[in-house]
Formats: C-alpha cells, structure tokens, sequence
C-alpha cells in the first residue's frame, strides 16, 4: 500500500509494515510504502496480489449505471497498523 508519509504517521503506520484496511465490502492486510509522490488523501493498493491481499475484496461490486465500470478507483477505506503498536 502506498501512503505519504505525513498520512502514515497521522494513522501510527510505519514504513514497510502490515497494515488493514476495510471497506464495507471486506479487508485486507498489505505492507506499507511511504512515498511522497501520492496525494496526502490517498492510498494506493495494486490489484496484482490475490487471496488476502486481493484489493478487489474492498471494491464494491456494483458498476456505474452509465458506463457499466466497476468503482475500481475510488474507495473510502479505514486503515490502521495490523498489530497494535501500543498495547496496553
């Protein structure tokens, strides 16, 4: 998953650790690259990795009613470190 690093500190993600992330449609578990070349309001996941890291599974899977495309590019997501960092 790529994240600028101002976001990955604002959410406790480090750089190359596993992170979820969930949709309402399901969640996945990636490692992180920070990178200053993505905007601070996104993330980035490519679609090549299958079973629990498919991107996929947090796609919605209705398409837009005009050009009948699935909402590959835009998703609202929650994402937090894999393993609490700060346990109590």
């Amino acid at each position: 998953m790529e994240i600028h690093p101002k976001t990955a500190l604002q959410y406790r993600i480090p750089d190359h650790s596993l992170v979820k992330i969930e949709s309402r449609q399901g969640k996945i578990i990636v490692r992180s690259k920070w990178t200053e070349t993505i905007r601070q309001d996104t993330i980035f996941v490519p679609f090549h990795w299958a079973d629990s890291q498919n991107v996929n599974l947090l796609v919605s899977k209705e398409l837009d009613p005009t050009c009948r495309m699935p909402g590959f590019k835009v998703s609202a997501v929650r994402i937090h470190p894999a393993v609490d960092l700060h346990p109590k």
